[in-house]
Parts: C-alpha cells; structure tokens; sequence
C-alpha cells in the first residue's frame, strides 16, 4: 500500500501487514518526521501502544508521484534551465562584444558579422592579400640593395584602404633581424583589384635567410 508523509508529502510503497491490525508509529526517511499510521480498514485506534520502542524509517521506494507534484518540479526546473541558459549566452555575447577585436584578429571573417550588428571593427589589412612577392639584389654603389616586389590585391566587393607595410628580413631559425616601413602604390583599393608595390633596403644582413611582408601596425 502506498502511505504519504503528512509533512512533506513523500509517498512510500509500504507493506500493509506491517501495520495491521491496529497500525503503528512510522518515520518518514526524507524529512525524519514521525507520526501514527493505520491500515486504511482500522475501525478504532490501538489501545495500546507499539509494543517496542523500534519505530521504523520509511524509504522512498518506485513510487509514481503526483501528477502535480511532477508539473510543479518540472516547471521549476525547467525555468532555472532557462534561466541558467540565459545566463550563459549572455556571457558568450557580452565577452564577444567587449573583446570583438581579438574574436577577429582569431577569426578576420567575424568582423562582418559585428558591422551587420552596427559594431564595425577596424581589422588592420581584413579583405587584403599579399600575391606575387619577388625579390633579389642589386649593386648600389659600393654596397647591394635588396629589393622586394609585389602585389597586394583586394578579395572584397568593396573598396579599401591599404595600411603602410612592414617588411622583415628573418635568419635560419625565422626570427625577424631587421624590418622597415613603406606604402604601396596607391592607398584605395577599388574591389577585386590589384596594386603594386616595391621597396628597397641598402646593405641588407648577411645573414639573413628569407623575407616577410605584412601590415604595419598603427602608432
């Protein structure tokens, strides 16, 4: 037979022979309240009490509960679910915005999804591409000169400024040894389309092993 604790109203699967004929005093396991309880066709009260002083623990057993109970727990759990969710994309969001320049600097193409939101981010050379880097050396008077040639071309359907460029001449191991600083040909880049570059460094190091072009970076 199934009983409930008057007190906080868990139901126990309880063995009706355990409290014939006259029933007998009962602690729920959950919440340790106590209290007297009678098989369903008790006519009269016991008179005399239990006739031990063991009164035993019920325990939850696979009893079905209360449909309301089942509503009530589930609403409630479902509401701190979406609570908790609210919580966490609102974190993902905010730490976005407020860090928008490193989630693009990590990944160039997220920068058109904040200007559709109205947040632009100024991402130094996004939607420009370096092609056809040549060099090699010439006599300068006395010395050498390295010279370094190239394109940089416009991958976007709109137009484009081009930031100053930075060369850098690194040794075996890629570790840069010398940079400078110098601008291409024109600084609008019309979409899809290309402009050219050159620049010289006199007297470049000996040792040094390749050549890199990038964007400078603003002051």
């Amino acid at each position: 037979m199934i009983i409930t604790c008057p007190n906080c109203e868990t139901r126990f699967n309880v063995d009706r022979a355990a409290l014939v004929p006259n029933g007998r005093s009962v602690r729920c396991g959950q919440c340790r309240h106590q209290w007297t309880q009678r098989p369903p066709d008790a006519i009269k009260p016991p008179a005399i009490a239990d006739d031990d002083d063991y009164i035993p623990d019920l325990v939850e057993r696979s009893v079905v509960p209360r449909p309301e109970l089942v509503r009530r727990r589930g609403w409630a759990a479902a509401i701190v679910g979406w609570l908790a969710l609210v919580l966490i994309v609102g974190a993902v969001i905010g730490g976005g915005i407020l860090a928008r320049e490193r989630v693009v600097e990590m990944w160039p193409p997220a920068s058109e999804l904040f200007a559709l939101v109205g947040m632009p981010v100024d991402v130094m050379g996004f939607g420009l591409e370096f092609r056809n880097i040549t060099w090699r050396q010439e006599t300068e008077g006395d010395g050498t000169a390295l010279v370094v040639d190239g394109e940089v071309v416009n991958t976007l359907d709109r137009a484009l400024p081009i930031p100053r460029l930075r060369g850098s001449l690194l040794d075996i191991r890629e570790r840069e040894i010398v940079f400078w600083i110098f601008t291409a040909d024109n600084e609008m880049l019309p979409p899809g389309e290309a402009t050219p570059f050159t620049t010289r460094l006199p007297n470049p190091p000996t040792n040094a092993r390749g050549i890199a072009v990038t964007f400078a970076v603003s002051e």
